[in-house]
C-alpha cells in the first residue's frame, strides 16, 4: 500500500530525483532570458540552475515554451533533460 500511496513510513529514506524530464519555470534559473534549446545547465549560486560556463553539467534544455494560463502569456516554461 505504500508503493500505491507513494509514501514512506518515519525515519525511512525518500526517492530523490536523480535523473529524468522535468518542466520547470523559468524562476528555476538565474537567468533563464539566456537559454535556448540545446543549451547544456549547471547548478549556479543560490539553488539556481544557469547556463553552462564553467562547472558540470547537470542536464540541457530540451524545448522552451510560454505558460498559457498566465495573465499575459509571457511565463517560461523549460523542458529539461536532467542527471544529478
Amino acid at each position: 500500500k505504500l508503493d500505491e500511496a507513494q509514501a514512506v513510513l518515519p525515519g525511512h529514506t525518500v526517492p530523490v530525483l536523480t535523473r529524468g524530464l522535468v518542466l520547470l519555470s523559468s524562476s528555476a534559473f538565474d537567468d533563464a532570458s539566456a537559454l535556448e534549446a540545446g543549451d547544456e545547465i549547471e547548478l549556479a549560486d543560490d539553488g539556481l540552475l544557469a547556463k553552462k560556463d564553467s562547472g558540470a553539467s547537470v542536464g540541457s534544455v530540451l524545448a522552451i515554451g510560454k505558460e498559457s494560463t498566465s495573465a499575459d502569456g509571457s511565463k517560461d516554461k523549460l523542458l529539461c533533460k536532467v542527471s544529478f
